[in-house]
């Protein structure tokens, strides 16, 4: 997930080299923390930028987000319509 989200996001902002950094940094964690193997975060990486790239290209950006925050929950929100 996160590298599919860094895909969509550096898409649109090819000028800012600190999106693909963070989603690499990110994957050097999870294996730092032996929550993955490097074959599990360089597959991440291909299928995220892989998929996150079509979503953009294919749908001109349908993709929307939006903050959730409430007492128990954090985050963001994506949505894109199937039709």
């Amino acid at each position: 997930m996160t590298f599919t989200f860094a895909a969509v996001v550096s898409t649109h902002y090819k000028d800012k080299i600190w999106v693909p950094i963070i989603a690499s940094l990110e994957g050097l964690a999870r294996m730092y923390d032996d929550k993955h193997w490097s074959s599990d975060v360089v597959i991440g990486a291909a299928l995220g930028y892989a998929i996150g790239t079509f979503v953009v290209y294919r749908n001109h950006c349908r993709l929307t987000t939006k903050p959730i925050i409430s007492s128990n929950f954090t985050g963001l929100s994506f949505y894109y319509p199937l039709d």
